[in-house]
């Protein structure tokens, strides 16, 4: 029989109390999803580029039956890998994959409607990661620790089944998770439920306003309304497809942007020659660390905290194909489509308006004559792709392959469906920049569930393909699609590329 120490948990509880979580961190192990009731668990998932021990670790669950610790997990999470914890006796969990240990390290539990909270530390007691969740009713519950802000919320779908966080999200408040009514433990979030979340400290608006890549400058622009200090600020990038997300800070130190006020940080020591003086310039230490280039790229700004300020996917230049893994950490709804990118002129791209923000690729053109510190200009070419349609696709566990499907509730219950061909054409192929077999593949895929089938109430699907599925090497281009129930397309992607 199981002994749970209550004295050594009421101990960690109150060392915990008073602890807050260290800087954001985007490559730590964090929660990534909380299931109440058939059965009480979490998921754990490691974001960082190496194998973590948890020997030592443990779990602190406390709802209105009390608190209760975890026996230590004492198990090796690999780079990009999950785990489950869950209590002793668990529910069939059918969705999780055979190569995701299941450990039954908490006692019995009898979580329902109330609220309750969840924190996990570290073989020293340090507080690693935490969530408060709501009753089904929205009321808060104290967090375990001090740092928790807000609460994470459940009660707006039924029936629901767990709370998931937006993937690789770490600001440790209420808004990183949302409700779902299909869990999905040992996968990828889904992250198509409601995001009701609290959080008491509202984000700013700055802009990620216009981007240059030979050289590297990125122009931010504060449209808060009043002077704010971006100390600690930082972007996560990837300039290509596969390419692992990396962490630049350029602002270590106290930064005021005034109201509508520019900067641009650049990776050179000279600035932009078109810069006004009054304009100031961020040099990066070292030199190249932007390391922007040709290639599809994603960039993502975020404040002190870790939320998301803003964010962007491009194609590669002069072709159709978008940046589509590893993803900067983000909700789905914060960035549809793609930004455009042509060879002509200073080849940089910048937004179109100056007051209004559609969070998509529609928002954005390439600019001919690049104008760093002031209002853009000199577009040349369409504006980018502004379908509000979110498709993340990449390689799952051990070879298999994941694709999450986010259209909005505006496209509940449409069909979706894809069209692909085998190896990597750069948007160059003879259909729609695919290859020639794209439109016969697709003819098939029409009665393969689920690479195509309805889309659910909140106008989301996912398909996961068992590891082994996607051989080492295994390349293809894809092209997701929305059409109504009478055929009539209403949405698509640009061309994602997927590798294995």
């Amino acid at each position: 029989m199981r002994t749970y120490f209550i004295a050594s948990i009421v101990a960690l509880m109150m060392l915990v109390a008073g602890q807050t979580t260290a800087q954001p961190d985007p490559f730590k192990v964090m929660i990534t999803e909380v299931s109440w009731n058939e059965p009480d668990g979490l998921e754990l998932t490691n974001f960082g580029p190496t194998a973590q021990d948890l020997s030592g670790w443990c779990v602190l669950w406390r709802d209105a039956s009390g608190l209760h610790g975890s026996l230590p997990i004492n198990v090796v999470i690999g780079a990009g890998e999950s785990i489950l914890i869950v209590e002793a006796n668990p529910a069939s969990t059918p969705e999780v994959p055979p190569t995701v240990p299941i450990l039954e390290r908490l006692p019995v539990l009898s979580t329902t409607s109330e609220g309750f909270a969840v924190a996990v530390l570290d073989d020293q007691g340090t507080l690693v990661d935490d969530v408060a969740i709501t009753d089904t009713l929205g009321f808060p519950v104290t967090p375990i620790s001090a740092g928790f802000r807000g609460s994470a919320r459940r009660g707006q779908l039924f029936p629901s089944r767990s709370l998931e966080r937006i993937w690789g999200l770490d600001s440790d408040g209420g808004t990183d998770w949302t409700e779902e009514v299909e869990r999905s433990f040992g996968l990828e979030s889904r992250s198509s439920g409601a995001r009701s979340g609290t959080d008491p400290i509202q984000v700013q608006p700055v802009w990620i306003n216009e981007i240059d890549t030979s050289p590297d400058y990125v122009e931010l622009v504060n449209r808060s309304g009043s002077s704010l200090d971006i100390v600690d600020w930082y972007f996560l990038v990837s300039d290509a497809q596969g390419a692992p997300l990396r962490k630049v800070a350029p602002w270590p130190s106290s930064f005021v942007l005034t109201s509508g006020a520019y900067v641009v940080v650049g990776d050179g020591a000279s600035p932009p020659p078109e810069k006004p003086a009054t304009v100031p310039y961020v040099v990066l230490p070292p030199a190249g660390l932007l390391g922007l280039s040709s290639d599809e790229l994603t960039i993502g700004l975020y404040d002190r905290l870790g939320r998301l300020v803003d964010l962007l996917r491009t194609i590669q230049e002069a072709t159709t194909v978008v940046h589509n893994h590893p993803r900067a950490p983000s909700w789905p709804e914060d960035f549809h489509g793609a930004v455009p990118r042509l060879l002509a002129g200073d080849r940089a791209f910048g937004r179109t308006s100056a007051t209004m923000d559609t969070n998509t690729g529609g928002d954005w053109r390439a600019v001919n004559a690049r104008s760093m510190g002031m209002p853009n200009g000199g577009f040349v070419g369409a504006p980018g792709h502004a379908d509000a349609y979110d498709v993340r696709l990449n390689e799952a566990s051990g070879n298999g392959i994941t694709a999450i499907l986010n259209a909005g509730v505006v496209s509940a219950n449409h069909r979706y469906s894809l069209l692909f061909s085998l190896g990597h054409l750069d948007g160059q192929g003879p259909f729609f920049g695919l290859g020639g077999e794209a439109f016969l593949n697709w003819i098939v895929i029409l009665s393969i569930p689920p690479l195509s089938g309805s889309l659910d109430e909140l106008g989301s699907a996912r398909f996961d393909f068992s590891p082994g599925t996607a051989p080492s090497g295994f390349e293809m281009d894809c092209m997701f699609l929305v059409q109504l129930p009478n055929g009539l397309l209403t949405k698509r992607t640009v061309i994602l590329e997927f590798d294995s």
